[in-house]
């Protein structure tokens, strides 16, 4: 039998799996900037790599005792998206894509060089005159 676990929402961008104590708030700059990032998607990913949960373990989601969702998804559906609120539009469900930088051996530029500047993984230096 697949385990199931329970995720609490207990904000607008917090979400909280009590048993392990970890608790992702994309709203707060502790979290590294603020997102219109659904926490669920962090959240299972830390549940996954650094808890060690099976992949296959379901997710049950609860906001005050109430399920958010018809049905249980597994641990790693949820790992493997990110559902975002653009403000402006509906909120959309995307693939997951790590934000890898290059190892410092493999970088064409000298990391001296990048200190002061902004770093795009798809466009390279956003601000420095050279592209990466």
């Amino acid at each position: 039998m697949t385990e199931t676990i329970v995720v609490e929402y207990t904000g607008s961008y917090r979400a909280t799996h009590r048993d392990s104590g970890n608790t992702i708030d994309t709203s707060d700059s502790a979290y590294g900037r603020r997102t219109y990032k659904d926490p669920l998607g962090p959240l299972c990913r830390v549940i996954r790599d650094e808890v060690g949960f099976s992949p296959d373990t379901l997710i049950h989601v609860e906001r005050d005792g109430v399920p958010v969702f018809k049905r249980d998804h597994s641990l790693a559906y949820w790992a493997d998206h990110d559902v975002v609120d653009e403000q402006t539009k509906v909120a959309k469900r995307i693939k997951y894509r790590a934000f890898d930088v290059p190892a410092a051996s493999y970088h064409p530029i000298p990391l001296e060089a990048l200190k002061g500047h902004h770093h795009h993984p798809n466009r390279g230096i956003l601000d420095a005159g050279v592209t990466a």
